[in-house]
C-alpha cells in the first residue's frame, strides 16, 4: 500500500519562477539503509546522486547541500537541518529537501485527527514509537516556517506497506 500526503504547499514556486532562479540554492538530503532490523538497499547511493545532480545540473553551490546519511540521519539531526534550512531562507531562494528511507503510519495520540494515523518518516533510530518518528503534523510545522516567496521542493522516497 502506498498513501502519500501534500503538506504546506501554499508556498511553492515552478522552478523557472525568475525570482526562485535569482536567490540562494540550499538542500538538505537524506538517505537512510541502516535500519535496524529492516535494512534498505540504495536510499544512500539515491542520495549521493541527487546530491551529484543539483551541484552538478542544477548549480548548488556544494556548500549549500547538506546530506545526512545512515547513522548520521538522526531525528534530532534531520529537525535541525531542517530548521536551518528554513532559518536561512530568504524570498527567492530555492530550497530542496529529499528523504530516501523508511515511511510509517503510527496510531495518533490526536483526538481531533480525522483519521486514525499519523504518516511519518523514519529517522535511523526510529522504534516503531511517535517519539522517535518525524510526523506528518511537525514537518508541516516546518515546512510552513518557511518564509513566503522561498521555493520549497520536497521529495519524499517512502513508502509503507501492509497493517500495524
Amino acid at each position: 500500500m502506498f498513501r502519500a500526503k501534500i503538506f504546506g504547499m501554499k508556498r511553492m514556486h515552478s522552478s523557472s519562477d525568475s525570482t526562485a532562479q535569482a536567490g540562494a540554492r540550499r538542500a538538505v538530503l537524506v538517505g537512510i539503509n541502516a535500519y535496524q532490523g529492516q535494512p534498505l538497499f540504495g536510499c544512500v547511493s539515491d542520495i549521493l546522486a541527487v546530491k551529484r545532480f543539483l551541484i552538478d545540473e542544477r548549480e548548488f553551490p556544494a556548500e549549500h547541500v547538506r546530506v545526512l546519511l545512515d547513522h548520521d540521519a538522526t531525528r534530532g539531526a534531520i529537525l535541525v537541518a531542517l530548521d536551518e534550512l528554513a532559518r536561512v531562507s530568504r524570498p527567492g531562494d530555492e530550497a530542496v529537501f529529499y528523504f530516501c528511507g523508511h515511511g510509517v503510519r503510527l496510531p495518533t495520540a490526536d483526538p481531533m485527527a480525522r483519521e486514525r494515523y499519523d504518516e511519518a518518516l523514519c529517522p535511523v533510530e526510529f522504534d516503531w514509537t511517535a517519539k522517535t518518528a518525524l510526523l506528518d503534523d511537525e514537518l508541516r510545522a516546518l515546512f510552513d516556517s518557511f518564509a513566503e516567496g522561498v521555493a520549497i521542493t520536497w521529495v519524499m522516497d517512502a513508502c509503507h506497506a501492509g497493517e500495524l
